[in-house]
Order: structure tokens, then C-alpha cells, then sequence
């Protein structure tokens, strides 16, 4: 039989499970800010192919009518393109802006201020022009050409 020493009990101590909590609490305070960066980074590509294909679309629409459409519209009728004004998964809304000639365009995807994306306060928005001039912007600007901020990269 063993002999228990008088006033040792096996196990953690308090301070020993303080010291694993400061560590861990640390650990996870580094760690989030990174993670939610690198999910803001990924979820970008939403508004990415959101807006080359409805670049595609208005070349095709182009191509046709010999004038950009100047409308989103989910089912394509009119002069609109087949493309929904929401992103695939809501993480932006899409918009677009026609010179009254339509020869020209820019169409714009932001952040819905809803969704996961509302806190990536550096790229908020997006935008591709007729001639393929890619920018970015925050919330309420000022637009920056690409490359150079980071945002479509």
C-alpha cells in the first residue's frame, strides 16, 4: 500500500491552470486576427468572378446591340444582363453605372454591411471599367487603381 504525503494531492494546481489560461488566451489573440484576415482575403474572390463575369456578359451584350446594358437583372429580359445583384454566396452586392451613350461602363461590387465582409475596412469595394481597369476602394473611399493596394491580388 502506498503512503499519501499529508498535504500533496495529485494534480493541477491553481496557479498551474492560471498559466495554461494566460497562454492560451495569448495563443488566440494572435491567432484570430490572422484568421479573420485570411477569411476576408478568400471571400474577395466572390467579388472577383462576380464582376469578370458580368465583364464577359456586357462584351457579349455588346457584341450583340452594339451597346453595353445598362441594367442587372436575375432573368436577362430587357436591356439587362443575366446576373443577379447579389453575389453567389451574399457577400456583395453588385451595381453598375452606363455612359448615356452606352459605350461605356463600370461596374462595382460592395461589401453588404450585413454580411462577413463588412469588416474588411480595406477593400470594401470593388470595381472593373470597360477597358479593364481594375480599382478598389473602402467603405467611402477613394479609389485606388490595381495593383497596388492588395485588394484583387
Amino acid at each position: 500500500m502506498r503512503a499519501m504525503h499529508a498535504g500533496h494531492s495529485p494534480g493541477f494546481t491553481l496557479l498551474e491552470m492560471l498559466v495554461v489560461l494566460v497562454i492560451a488566451a495569448t495563443l488566440a489573440a494572435i491567432a484570430y486576427p490572422s484568421y479573420r484576415h485570411i477569411m476576408h482575403r478568400s471571400q474577395r474572390i466572390e467579388a472577383h468572378l462576380a464582376l469578370l463575369r458580368l465583364q464577359t456578359l456586357q462584351e457579349r451584350h455588346f457584341a450583340d446591340h452594339h451597346a453595353y446594358a445598362s441594367q442587372l437583372r436575375a432573368d436577362g429580359r430587357g436591356d439587362s444582363l443575366p446576373i443577379a445583384a447579389i453575389t453567389e454566396n451574399g457577400h456583395y452586392d453588385l451595381s453598375m453605372r452606363v455612359d448615356a451613350d452606352g459605350q461605356a461602363y463600370v461596374a462595382i461590387a460592395r461589401a453588404r454591411q450585413s454580411g462577413r465582409q463588412a469588416g474588411d475596412s480595406w477593400c470594401q469595394q470593388f470595381s472593373i471599367d470597360t477597358v479593364g481597369t481594375r480599382r478598389s476602394a473602402t467603405a467611402t473611399g477613394p479609389w485606388r487603381a490595381e495593383p497596388g493596394s492588395g485588394c484583387w491580388g
